[in-house]
């Protein structure tokens, strides 16, 4: 969990851009809009999850281990990823799937902007083999 805390920032910040952009396409309001559910955005909830992780991965420090004898704080942020887990880990693969539709509409959108003759493909049935 510790060597994700960078893609979950990164998660975040998409995530972020995702709920903050006004579109005017059908599908990308759609999109938008299956992310906000229950008052908390995604991205919040992302971010939530890496400020777990930064805290575990601060035990590591020799202060914070001698505060951990008493405090109990790695078990403490244990509990807390564990809470997170729970509340939020259902919903974490329809978000990763929102990210990725909403990402490779971007990369069509600008490949048919780079490539204007291109915009639409044509579709064509092939014969099946030995039938010509």
């Amino acid at each position: 969990m510790e060597k994700a805390t960078e893609d979950l920032e990164l998660l975040a910040g998409v995530l972020s851009l995702l709920e903050q952009e006004t579109f005017s396409s059908a599908k990308l309001t759609e999109i938008q809009a299956s992310l906000k559910r229950d008052g908390l955005l995604p991205s919040a909830a992302i971010h939530r999850l890496a400020r777990i992780v930064e805290y575990l991965k601060s035990r590591r420090n020799p202060a914070a281990r001698l505060l951990d004898v008493f405090t109990f704080w790695s078990a403490q942020f244990v509990f807390a990823a564990e809470h997170w887990q729970q509340e939020f880990g259902p919903q974490i693969r329809q978000w990763l799937a929102e990210v990725g539709e909403f990402e490779a509409l971007a990369a069509l959108s600008g490949y048919a902007y780079e490539h204007p003759a291109d915009v639409f493909p044509e579709f064509a049935e092939a014969e099946p083999a030995g039938l010509s």
